[in-house]
C-alpha cells in the first residue's frame, strides 16, 4: 500500500515538474521586439516603426501616434472591437491609449508582399498577453500602419 502511494506521489511530482519545465521553456523563448534580427532593410524599418509605436502609445501621445498611421489607417480597439478612423483617434486622451496598461511586443512574425506587410506580435498589456496583427503599407519609402487589429 505504501509503495503504491509513493509511486502515485512520484508520478504526480514528475508530471508537475514536466509541466513547469515546459512552461519555462515556452516563456523563455519570447524574443522582445528590440532583439529581433531583421532579415532585410524592410524588416528593419518595420521593426523600427513598431518600436516607435510602442514607445509613443505607452506615452499616450495621440498627435505622435497619428504620424505612424496611414491617412486611411484604422485602429481596432480591444474594447468591443471598435474601429477608430484617424479622425476618431484624435479624440482619444492619453488614458484611453493606456486603458489596458503599457505595451511590450514579443516574437514578431513579418510577411512581406511588395509594398504591403502583415506583422503579428505577441503583446503584453499590463497583466495579460494577446496577439496583435498589423497591416502596413509602404508609401514614399516609409512604412505606415494601415490597420491595427
Amino acid at each position: 500500500m505504501i509503495k503504491i502511494y509513493v509511486s502515485k506521489v512520484m508520478n504526480k511530482t514528475i508530471l508537475i515538474l514536466l509541466l513547469l519545465s515546459s512552461y519555462l521553456i515556452v516563456c523563455s523563448c519570447s524574443t522582445p521586439i528590440e532583439e529581433y534580427q531583421a532579415k532585410n532593410n524592410d524588416e528593419k524599418d518595420i521593426i523600427d516603426l513598431l518600436k516607435r509605436y510602442t514607445e509613443i502609445i505607452n506615452k499616450g501621445n495621440t498627435e505622435q501616434i497619428l504620424t505612424l498611421f496611414h491617412e486611411n489607417g484604422v485602429y481596432v480597439t480591444g474594447r468591443g472591437n471598435v474601429a477608430l478612423s484617424r479622425e476618431k483617434m484624435t479624440e482619444w486622451k492619453p488614458e484611453d491609449w493606456l486603458y489596458d496598461g503599457k505595451r511590450k511586443f514579443y516574437n514578431p512574425e513579418i510577411t512581406l508582399n511588395g509594398n504591403e506587410a502583415k506583422v503579428m506580435v505577441h503583446a503584453k498589456f499590463g497583466k495579460y498577453t494577446t496577439a496583435i496583427i498589423f497591416t502596413l503599407v509602404k508609401e514614399n519609402d516609409k512604412w505606415l500602419i494601415m490597420q491595427r487589429l
